[in-house]
C-alpha cells in the first residue's frame, strides 16, 4: 500500500503517480531506509551490548503495539486543526496545502497499521494495527463526505484562494474535488450516512476476510 496525496489513501493508487512531482515526500523516510538501507554495524553492536530499544522503523511509539494507538490519537488530534484551518476565515496557508497535509497525517499512519497488520507475526502488534487502520480509514470516509470541507475547496477552485496558487496547486485541487465527487458528496445527508456506514461496513469486513485468508 502507498501513500497518496488524496483521502483515498485506502483506495486508489494511481494517483500518487499523477501527483507525484507536486512535492518531495520526506515524511517517514525511516520507513523507507529500513527496507533499502542495512544498519550500521555501530548501531546494531550499540543495540546488541548496551540494551537500546527502538520500536518498529525506529519509531519509539512503535516498541509497544499499544503505540499504535498514541500514532492514531495524534493523528486525529492534528488532522482536527487541520479541519479548523480549512474553515477558519483567518487561514493563511493555501487551500490544497493543508488538504495536503490533512491527507499526508491520515494516510501515512494508516498505510504504515495496514502494512504491520498484514505482516507482522505477532498477535498484539498486528490487531493494534488493525484498529489503527481501521479507525483512521472511517475518518477518511467521514470527510470524503464532509460536505463543509468541501465547499470551501470548491469555493477556492472556482474563485481563487487567498494565496497565490500556480499550476499545479489548481490541478491538485480539482484531484481532491474529484476525489469528494466520487465518495458522493453530491447526495442529501442521509444518503452521505449511508456511504459511510456501507464503506465503514465494508472496512470491518474486508479485513475479518483478509486476516483469516492470510491465517486460516
Amino acid at each position: 500500500m502507498r501513500m497518496k496525496l488524496n483521502f483515498n489513501c485506502l483506495r486508489n493508487a494511481s494517483n500518487f503517480e499523477r501527483v507525484n512531482h507536486y512535492r518531495k515526500l520526506t515524511t517517514w523516510s525511516s520507513v523507507a531506509s529500513a527496507f533499502n538501507a542495512k544498519q550500521s554495524k555501530i548501531r546494531t553492536l550499540k543495540s546488541q551490548f548496551l540494551g537500546e530499544s527502538t520500536g518498529l522503523f525506529g519509531y519509539k511509539e512503535l516498541q509497544e503495539p499499544t503505540g499504535f494507538y498514541l500514532l492514531k490519537d495524534n493523528a486525529v488530534c492534528r488532522a482536527e486543526v487541520l479541519i479548523n484551518e480549512i474553515l477558519s476565515p483567518e487561514r493563511t496557508r493555501k487551500m490544497v496545502r493543508v488538504f495536503d497535509e490533512l491527507s499526508d497525517t491520515l494516510c501515512k499512519v494508516a498505510d504504515l497499521a495496514e502494512f504491520v497488520r498484514i505482516g507482522h507475526p505477532q498477535e498484539q502488534f498486528a490487531y493494534a494495527a488493525k484498529e489503527t487502520s481501521i479507525s483512521i480509514s472511517s475518518l477518511v470516509e467521514e470527510l470524503n463526505t464532509n460536505r463543509d470541507i468541501y465547499d470551501r475547496l470548491k469555493h477556492v477552485v472556482e474563485n481563487g484562494d487567498i494565496c497565490p496558487t500556480d499550476t499545479i496547486d489548481q490541478y491538485v485541487a480539482n484531484l481532491f474535488l474529484l476525489d469528494f465527487e466520487q465518495c458522493g458528496i453530491h447526495l442529501d445527508k442521509n444518503a452521505r450516512e449511508k456511504v459511510v456506514a456501507y464503506n465503514d461496513y465494508i472496512l470491518h469486513v474486508g479485513s475479518y476476510f483478509m486476516s483469516k485468508t492470510l491465517n486460516p
